[in-house]
């Protein structure tokens, strides 16, 4: 379930760049542009309502999980909390890239954006259902998940995802600065 919310949290943020996508296009953006706010500062406050609306849509998920525990008497409520929070590195991730993809292919950033959620989801969520190799599934951020509960939990993957996700997103807010209003 946690695995899904994850999914949804990445459409989320995803959403909210192709809402920026389309005041781009539409030719909304270009009035605030004309007050005193740089591209950057705009693009970086649609990837920052992108970052956390997929980190909330991850931690919505864990709170209706540990409450769905919690109403069965299961002992499991801040565990559950604890694994829809090792969802949020994989979210943001698919975030960052969706905003790299926007600040490099501006126009053909919405279809892209989602192309790339639907391939992480297949690599990472059904990847070894399909027998894809595991090189493959290694590219989808699903798949560095961190396993909670378990015994000893493996935060690695998560950091490293923390990470590309700042380095990506900071790429994409300097190459904003390239963009032309006019797309």
């Amino acid at each position: 379930m946690l695995g899904i919310g994850s999914v949804l949290g990445a459409a989320a943020g995803i959403g909210a760049l192709s809402r920026a996508a389309d005041d781009d296009r539409a030719g909304r953006s270009e009035l605030l542009l004309a007050a005193p706010v740089s591209r950057v500062r705009q693009f970086g406050e649609w990837l920052a309502l992108g970052l956390v609306a997929a980190a909330l849509v991850d931690l919505v998920a864990g709170a209706v999980g540990a409450a769905c525990f919690a109403a069965g008497g299961q002992p499991r409520f801040w565990s559950t909390i604890e694994a829809g929070a090792a969802q949020i590195p994989a979210s943001v991730a698919v975030v960052a890239v969706a905003a790299l993809l926007s600040a490099v292919l501006p126009r053909a950033s919405g279809w892209l954006s989602w192309t790339i959620l639907v391939t992480a989801v297949v690599l990472g969520q059904f990847g070894g259902v399909l027998q894809i190799p595991e090189w493959a599934r290694q590219v989808s951020p699903f798949s560095h998940t961190p396993g909670v509960p378990a015994a000893h939990v493996d935060w690695s993957g998560a950091w490293w995802l923390v990470a590309v996700t700042i380095a990506v997103g900071m790429v994409a807010l300097v190459l904003a600065r390239r963009q032309d209003t006019a797309r």
